[in-house]
């Protein structure tokens, strides 16, 4: 799970059901009871990066459950509807990671299997303010990732960085406060080194990117329920 806050709905076992956490200081866990049938529903909170166990028993009938539980960092999908992009196609799905390298990992989707393939192809992103050509400002998002010679995702190729204006017209402020919070951009900083007296509006997460001078469109929404291949973030 990333640090941010992970749901398990028990679907068997009783009413009375008690968690402990190896390390208090990786995890939190509480637990709560409600609706029909009363199964129990454990709240994970991720604290700091790490691994720990998690014990759930049940009090009732004594039985003891253990499971390892690893915090990793938080970071958002790109859940990608239409695109006219060369390289990032709907069958593309960006995870960007909320750590110093700012990682952003590829993963191809098998809409076959309906599940992500799971090696990625390795890049990272970075989010900008920029001043526009009338003076008003504008967030962007750069991504680099490598691609071969016929333009296709490649992890043995050159990254190089790539810049995707988002669009604030078809892009609602909502979508700005969760990569806000998930991923630490402070926009109002971004803002203020782009000089500049005109503030930055931070207020479903649909995201709207194109490329400038190009008639490039990507849509898509940020995704905060799927969950990063197991094996990735370490």
């Amino acid at each position: 799970m990333s640090s941010g806050h992970h749901i398990i709905q028990l679907t068997s076992g009783s009413d009375r059901i008690s968690a402990t956490v190896g390390d208090e200081d990786v995890l939190g866990a509480e637990c709560y009871v409600d609706g029909e049938p009363r199964y129990a529903r454990i709240i994970l909170h991720g604290r700091q990066k790490g691994s720990t166990t998690l014990t759930l028993t049940d009090e009732k009938t004594g039985v003891t459950q253990t499971a390892e539980v690893k915090v990793t960092d938080t970071y958002l999908a790109y859940d990608i509807t239409f695109s006219n992009h060369p390289i990032l196609e709907t069958s593309i799905k960006p995870f960007l990671i909320n750590n110093e390298a700012r990682d952003c990992y590829f993963f191809i989707m098998d809409h076959m299997q309906g599940t992500l393939r799971p090696t990625p192809i390795a890049g990272s992103y970075e989010f900008r303010v920029q001043k526009e050509a009338d003076g008003t400002l504008n967030p962007y998002l750069y991504l680099s990732y490598p691609t071969d010679d016929d333009g296709n995702l490649d992890d043995d190729a050159p990254a190089t960085a790539h810049e995707f204006r988002i669009d604030l017209d078809n892009t609602p402020p909502v979508t700005l406060s969760v990569i806000e919070y998930a991923l630490g951009v402070d926009w109002q900083g971004l803002a203020d080194q782009a000089a500049t007296t005109r503030d930055v509006v931070i207020v479903p997460y649909t995201l709207r990117l194109t490329v400038p001078d190009t008639d490039y469109v990507i849509e898509g929404r940020i995704d905060v329920t799927t969950q990063i291949p197991e094996n990735v973030l370490k």
